[in-house]
């Protein structure tokens, strides 16, 4: 493997000896390391195969959260050309190229991507005023991510990217509408910077579709509003209650944060969506890949109480 790169950021060195010798860094920074072969293939990769999260620390409900949140930053910073973890039956080796291909994807042109992710505890102390003055002692959560670039159904790898958020331990988990804190600053930063790196092509100028998504229910099963609300709560504690209302007491799939391409055709930020009659909108994922090839699937908006019909369009390229 290549010598890694590291991106010109404060306190580097520290970073690097964090990764290389195991040590724990209270800086941010990123370090890449990049095959030559991903470098030969970078060009032309056309999807990004989100792989399951893996958690080495874990609260009641985080994983289910820091899965939907990587997906959401993964389908932000690769213009809509992702599949997601919930979208694969099977994660581990030849079912995940299967899966790609049952999806329409080229595994040939995919890659995929694993965050790994460990919680460290420090104590710091608040810079003293005065000489021989005691200062206060705090604790300083660090969260490591390693995300792991690879090819779907192999278990070789293309490379790595690291990245160093800390935080302290009242912080929440996300900021007021969805701002990325702590762990998911540093996820965040790993997914935008192995785009990047790993697939440049996918990166898209066009401001993304943000939506809250109503959880599929289990096969055969239906959900009642209280059940959608409750589903919602765990997975997007960070959006205001009212929005959770809104949408688990309708039929609507999901919630408008930010239309993105979708406001072409009159959606805005608020309104609710859902499949027409006959038609389906299986998921974000699934929404974002048909619009990241200028399709808009037939749908319908509702906004205060109002239905319009969108038709299956095609957008021209802006």
């Amino acid at each position: 493997m290549e010598a890694p790169v590291v991106a010109a950021r404060p306190c580097l060195i520290v970073l690097v000896f964090a990764s290389v010798f195991g040590l724990v860094a209270g800086c941010s920074g990123v370090v890449a390391n990049v095959l030559p072969e991903a470098h030969a293939l970078a060009p032309n990769v056309t999807m990004v195969v989100g792989l399951p999260p893996v958690l080495e620390f874990r609260r009641s409900g985080e994983l289910g959260r820091v899965t939907r949140r990587m997906g959401d930053a993964l389908l932000a910073a690769s213009g809509g050309n992702a599949i997601l973890p919930e979208e694969l039956e099977d994660a581990e080796g030849p079912a995940v190229a299967k899966a790609v291909r049952a999806l329409g994807a080229d595994v040939d042109h995919a890659i995929t991507f694993r965050i790994v992710a460990s919680r460290v505890a420090r104590e710091d102390a608040a810079p003293s005023p005065l000489p021989g003055l005691r200062t206060q002692v705090f604790v300083v959560l660090d969260y490591i991510v390693r995300l792991e670039v690879g090819r779907p159904g192999r278990d070789d790898l293309l490379g790595t990217v690291e990245t160093l958020a800390a935080a302290s331990p009242e912080d929440p988990e996300m900021g007021p509408e969805g701002a990325s804190l702590g762990l998911q600053s540093a996820v965040d930063e790993a997914i935008n910077d192995a785009v990047a790196r790993f697939a440049p092509s996918l990166r898209s100028s066009i401001a993304p579709l943000r939506v809250i998504e109503v959880p599929g229910a289990p096969p055969g099963k239906t959900q009642t509003g209280p059940q959608r609300l409750g589903a919602l709560a765990m997975l997007y504690p960070e959006y205001p209650a009212e929005f959770l209302r809104k949408l688990a007491g309708s039929e609507a799939r999901f919630l408008v944060l930010s239309p993105g391409a979708l406001q072409r055709v009159g959606v805005s930020a608020g309104d609710l969506l859902g499949a027409s009659r006959g038609g389906v909108l299986a998921s974000r994922a699934v929404l974002a890949r048909k619009l990241a090839t200028g399709v808009v699937p037939a749908m319908y908006a509702e906004r205060a109480g109002d239905r319009f019909l969108i038709s299956q369009t095609t957008l021209t390229r802006q």
